[in-house]
């Protein structure tokens, strides 16, 4: 997962956000580290080199002559960074595992109101994945295992691995089902009262 790109292109990107020299840089470098810094909230195991792949794909599509309409040049980054995260997530060097994210494509968002949409909605993401990580510490070692494992797999794997638990944990399914069932509302609320203080926050 690794995109190269030229001096040349890097020079385009640099063009595109703005003609002086000196602003451009600064952009560059703001847009950049929030790029770690949200990669370094997804729990990522390299932030910045996934920040630089971010930045060289979307540099590559200026290059290609794609045509990025977007007042906020950020919320087009985010939505590849939410592709580039998700390629991470399924990374043998994973250590751990995360929830997914919402679907956010790469393509450019059409019309201010979509992108005044768009921009809440990435703010929005990135208030509740803060706040998840940090609620998922409230939790013991052992209850964030247990909702981790209960919640992983697909349809007959998710069954199998639940009758697992069950007998590890010497339970009945049932008793398992409320368990999970318990702290996950416990990280929800958790979450939602994170979620508004940040967003009181911000007015």
């Amino acid at each position: 997962m690794t995109t190269e790109i030229t001096s040349e292109t890097f020079g385009k990107l640099l063009a595109w956000f703005g003609s002086d020299p000196n602003q451009a840089g600064e952009r560059y470098e703001k847009i950049r580290r929030k790029l770690i810094k949200l990669f370094e909230f997804r729990g990522a195991l390299s932030p910045n080199d996934l920040a630089d792949e971010v930045i060289n794909r979307v540099a590559q599509k200026i290059a290609d002559g794609v045509e990025i309409q977007a007042s906020d040049p950020y919320v087009y980054f985010y939505g590849v960074a939410q592709n580039v995260l998700r390629e991470d997530w399924k990374s043998p060097e994973r250590e751990m595992v995360r929830p997914e994210s919402l679907t956010v494509t790469d393509e450019p968002v059409q019309g201010l109101a979509e992108l005044e949409q768009a921009a809440a909605q990435a703010q929005l993401r990135e208030h509740r994945h803060q706040c998840l990580d940090s609620c998922l510490l409230t939790l013991s070692p052992e209850q964030r295992s247990l909702l981790v494992q209960y919640y992983q797999g697909e349809t007959t794997a998710k069954i199998q691995n639940r009758e697992r638990m069950s007998q590890e944990f010497g339970i009945s399914a049932n008793a398992l089902r409320i368990r999970a069932h318990r702290i996950r509302e416990k990280i929800e609320a958790c979450v939602t009262a994170c979620v508004n203080r940040l967003g009181k926050g911000r007015t």
